[in-house]
């Protein structure tokens, strides 16, 4: 089957849902089984975060949380670094939108392919959070060429991924 042609406008990932969805409910052939999700980072408990807080984690206080991160040289335009796009090309694209690409994808570093960037079954272990929040199992501590972000700012980030894709 060519997802290309049969579900366009959609993502090579969403192509290939579309397509088991369409196997398994149209032709009656057996589902595929999702991969299984990673097992926690070491020594990441979600029962050990306390809640988020945040007075607005709002999609404009996160865009513009991540603005920052999507310099020329870093998370935005044609080729951001590690791939990860990180603010919206254009005024009609939602942060939402953008970071939806993200859900449950496991991390381009080889060391921590392991990990999910957006995890939805921890996602204050996800890689994402971890990455802006606190010494990351892998790579560095973002943002690289700028100071840390404020505790506030990454306490709103984890509230609005608990809110868009916490279950």
């Amino acid at each position: 089957m060519r997802l290309v042609n049969t579900f366009p406008g959609f993502s090579r990932g969403r192509r290939a849902l579309c397509a088991v969805f369409v196997c398994s409910s149209a032709l009656g052939c057996a589902p595929a089984k999702a991969p299984p999700l990673a097992p926690l980072p070491n020594g990441c408990d979600p029962a050990a975060f306390a809640p988020p807080v945040c007075d607005d984690p709002s999609d404009e206080r996160i865009q513009g949380i991540l603005a920052g991160c999507g310099g020329s040289i870093c998370h935005g335009g044609d080729a951001p670094q590690a791939n990860l796009l990180l603010t919206p090309p254009s005024a009609d694209v939602s942060i939402k939108a953008l970071l939806d690409d993200y859900v449950n994808m496991p991390s381009w570093w080889d060391a921590c392919s392991h990990r999910r960037l957006i995890d939805t079954s921890a996602i204050d272990c996800s890689f994402l959070f971890e990455k802006v929040a606190t010494t990351p199992e892998c790579g560095d501590r973002m943002p690289t060429a700028l100071p840390p972000l404020a505790e506030a700012d990454s306490e709103c980030l984890r509230a609005w991924l608990h809110l868009n894709y916490g279950q």
